[in-house]
């Protein structure tokens, strides 16, 4: 269903950006205020969006006891994002792009995994969630007509939440039933590009894709007596309308 309802958006995005134009030409009563052609890049501007995300971790888990490594894992998932943001641009030279936004996001990734011994006596489940994430970007980009095309780069944050369910046999502290939960923050660096196409003097959409890539972060259950290491990347594309003031 989330993969459709991303087709679906995809689809509307670019419906809009080919019946646009024509639709303007076809309507002149939009007045000459609004065609694209007469708007100007530079000012602030905020947006809305929605996209898709995947998300990767590879970690590895050691015993708080002994110190010892326990074993390594890939893990991966999928899910919706939406979210908003507000910046500023400003063209120089013509034709040259420079901005910086902030944006905030709120994600439907869930990662969910049950991990067994080989003999099927010590067995536990691993839930985790990402939802709120933010960033701090620049932007830099050339315009040509009603088009930009960017790259950005920047910081961003993700709030996520990991839960561990023992089901069967004893870890350490932790027997058949004992659930141990831990809240964390990441943070790290993101780099991506786009295109964003001018629709009226104050309307655009734009298309873009970010790769992130989060510091190494820790997480530990005590009752279990492990901590864990992971290093976690996401890429995601997302569709956006932005109001230029």
């Amino acid at each position: 269903m989330k993969r459709i309802l991303f087709l679906v958006a995809c689809t509307l995005f670019w419906g809009i950006i080919i019946a646009g134009p024509t639709f303007a030409a076809e309507n002149p009563a939009a007045g000459v205020q609004d065609k694209p052609d007469t708007a100007d890049w530079s000012g602030f501007y905020a947006g809305l969006n929605a996209g898709y995300s995947w998300y990767r971790a590879d970690s590895k888990t050691y015993s708080t006891v002994t110190g010892n490594l326990l074993g390594e894992k890939l893990s991966k998932t999928s899910g919706d994002v939406y979210g908003g943001r507000i910046g500023y641009d400003h063209v120089f030279a013509q034709n040259w792009l420079l901005g910086v936004a902030t944006e905030v996001s709120y994600g439907d990734i869930k990662l969910d995994k049950t991990i067994s011994n080989a003999a099927g006596t010590n067995i536990h489940k691993v839930t985790g969630e990402i939802d709120w994430n933010g960033s701090i970007f620049a932007r830099a980009g050339y315009t040509t007509g009603r088009w930009l095309i960017y790259g950005i780069g920047g910081w961003t944050w993700s709030k996520s939440e990991t839960k561990r369910t023992q089901l069967v046999g004893t870890m350490g502290n932790a027997t058949a039933g004992t659930v141990e939960k831990e809240d964390f923050t990441m943070d790290g660096w993101t780099l991506g590009g786009g295109f964003e196409v001018l629709l009226t003097k104050h309307l655009s959409l734009y298309s873009e894709y970010r790769y992130t890539d989060y510091r190494e972060d820790k997480i530990t259950f005590s009752l279990t007596q492990q901590t864990s290491d992971s290093d976690a990347t996401t890429s995601s594309v997302q569709f956006g309308i932005n109001y230029k003031f």
